[in-house]
């Protein structure tokens, strides 16, 4: 097997378990947009169906600046609870995205380097959008719905059209490209944005829903056969957040 499998596979279960150590820590700093809900949904599949005809028209230096202005708004909102400065926040999200575009200037789309640089990015900003929809009021049918209608896209895009070949083609020529790849442009293995956030998402919400679970609490209880009160003890909880 190519050994770019295995670095997908690494980055895609690095982006869950860092999606979901994040969730556990720090509360994100939600836009002013209320509570998910199912027209966000519609807007969320309006932008997948829309998103990959725009870069299609766009010139690159044009697709180039919209990747850098989304990603830079999720780093900070990633990095904004861990840095507690604005400065910092912004400096944080301004250096990954230069970086990753001097890297594919300098060394090129399918260096090894630009090929790191991008990946961590890609993971961060799955990281961000995840606990962005998690932590905003997504529920799992919203969730239900959005991997139907991917699937759904996917197959239409990909093997009734050439959509998904041509934005494949345009995206792999600029920087910031959203997915996680490895290997040359024969050769090479790659997993896309819309998928991580879907697997990174899916957990969270999932979480959040306040799924009963067992625990172990630090709780006085009786022991009828020891005839005593013992301090550890399972209990029942529901967690929510």
């Amino acid at each position: 097997m190519h050994p770019g499998y295995y670095v997908v596979l690494a980055h895609g279960a690095l982006a869950l378990v860092l999606a979901s150590l994040y969730f556990r820590r720090y509360q994100v700093t939600r836009p002013p947009i209320g509570v998910f809900n199912r027209r966000d949904v519609y807007v969320v599949l309006g932008a997948i169906v829309l998103v990959p005809y725009l870069y299609l028209a766009l010139p690159s230096w044009a697709v180039t600046a919209l990747l850098a202005l989304a990603s830079s708004s999720v780093l900070y909102f990633v990095a904004e609870p861990m840095t507690r400065s604005r400065r910092a926040t912004l400096a944080v999200a301004l250096v990954l995205v230069v970086v990753d575009i001097v890297t594919a200037l300098a060394r090129g789309v399918t260096s090894i380097e630009f090929l790191v640089v991008n990946n961590v990015v890609v993971v961060l900003v799955v990281l961000g959008i995840a606990n962005l929809w998690a932590q905003s009021g997504m529920r799992a049918r919203h969730v239900a719905v959005l991997a139907g209608a991917l699937a759904a896209y996917d197959f239409v895009a990909t093997s009734q059209l050439t959509l998904m070949t041509d934005l494949i083609h345009r995206l792999a020529h600029v920087p910031l490209v959203p997915f996680v790849a490895w290997g040359g442009a024969r050769d090479g293995v790659a997993i896309g944005l819309g998928d991580l956030l879907l697997a990174g998402a899916f957990p969270l919400v999932m979480r959040k829903a306040g799924r009963g679970a067992w625990s172990w609490r630090s709780r006085p209880a009786w022991s009828p056969r020891r005839r005593c009160w013992r301090r550890w003890t399972w209990t029942w909880s529901r967690r929510s957040r």
